[in-house]
């Protein structure tokens, strides 16, 4: 799977957004009913493990559609996570960023697309695990 360039997550202030614990009928008469101290989610903890080392980057294909990545999915990378077996990780050879699943049994990466052959890591000088994919984030609308 190919990726856009690396983005920085530039994170200027909290954000939280009110966390929806109980069946009300409609989003009216929850506001209307919930407390002063409703509970909160902190998106930025939901989200990323290291703020300070991480970035995003955009899935331009669907190559990864086993691990619930389709084209154009946000995807949110830690730099400093360790890479384990079968992680979704980006990685950077021959100038170009990219995105596969890691077998350290194999010692491969490889992707769901048959087109897109294995890579093996023990033939590949230069090849660099930029980071571990945390969360594929969607958009619907």
């Amino acid at each position: 799977m190919n990726v856009s360039p690396p983005m920085p997550i530039d994170i200027n202030e909290q954000m939280s957004l009110a966390l929806f614990l109980h069946a009300a009928n409609n989003i009216a008469d929850f506001d209307e009913e919930r407390e002063v101290s409703a509970p909160s989610i902190n998106l930025v903890e939901e989200l990323l493990r290291s703020p300070d080392a991480s970035f995003a980057t955009y899935a331009r294909d669907d190559a990864l559609n086993s691990m619930g990545i389709s084209e154009g999915d946000l995807l949110l990378v830690d730099k400093k996570l360790k890479p384990s077996h079968s992680d979704v990780v980006i990685f950077s050879h021959e100038g170009e960023l990219r995105c596969r699943i890691l077998d350290m049994k194999n010692s491969q990466l490889h992707a769901d697309d048959e087109d897109q052959a294995p890579i093996d890591l023990n033939d590949q000088v230069g090849l660099v695990i930029e980071g571990v994919v945390i969360q594929a984030v969607r958009r619907f609308r």
